[in-house]
């Protein structure tokens, strides 16, 4: 994998991860732990790795299309649940 997008990947995690710890500043409704952290950056970065090989290797402009909403679907679902616990799995955030 090229260094430089890597960087990118990870540059846009922690981007996407200074949002709560920003609102974590001034706001007492948002309360991460530093698990919480660990947990939605890893998430978020292999997704952006997923998304990468997605983008590198299949043919076709749809194909990469349709691909790269399943894994973002797929994130949305875990981080979902995660949080509150749509499928009562005993991963729930709730």
């Amino acid at each position: 994998m090229n260094s430089k997008r890597l960087f990118l990947i990870f540059t846009i995690v922690l981007i996407i991860l200074l949002i709560p710890f920003m609102t974590m500043q001034f706001n007492n409704e948002v309360s991460w732990s530093i698990i919480d952290f660990i947990l939605a950056g890893s998430l978020l970065f292999v997704t952006g790795i997923i998304i990468n090989h997605i983008l590198t290797k299949i043919k076709g402009s749809r194909p990469k299309l349709l691909l790269i909403l399943v894994a973002i679907f797929l994130i949305f679902l875990v981080f979902m649940e995660l949080g509150v616990g749509i499928f009562n799995t005993p991963f729930a955030g709730n």
